[in-house]
């Protein structure tokens, strides 16, 4: 298999990267749960989805969400990369 091949978008890559996309989002939200400090990330390897909540006085609690659109094209290109090894590696003991 050659580098072209290795990177060639093919509809195994594209379901295999949403699977793993989610899952790895929906897995880290579940283990880092909103602690007493009031933050919540989503995301992994990249946090690109804050929830921010802190206080101030004795006032309610202070909402913020944080987006981050390079940290989530770094998150789907870290997991595309993930999904090409995997079906290289599917391809090579498949044989």
């Amino acid at each position: 298999m050659d580098w072209k091949d290795f990177f060639k978008p093919t509809i195994g890559k594209i379901i295999l990267l949403i699977v793993l996309f989610f899952l790895s989002t929906i897995i880290w939200d579940w283990i880092t749960p909103v602690m007493s400090g009031g933050s919540s990330d989503i995301g992994f390897p990249f946090s690109f989805l804050s929830f921010v909540q802190w206080y101030r006085g004795g006032g309610p609690p202070v909402s913020r969400t944080i987006f981050s659109l390079p940290l989530l094209i770094v998150d789907i290109i870290i997991w595309y990369l993930v999904s090409c090894g995997i079906v290289a590696l599917y391809k090579k003991y498949k044989k």
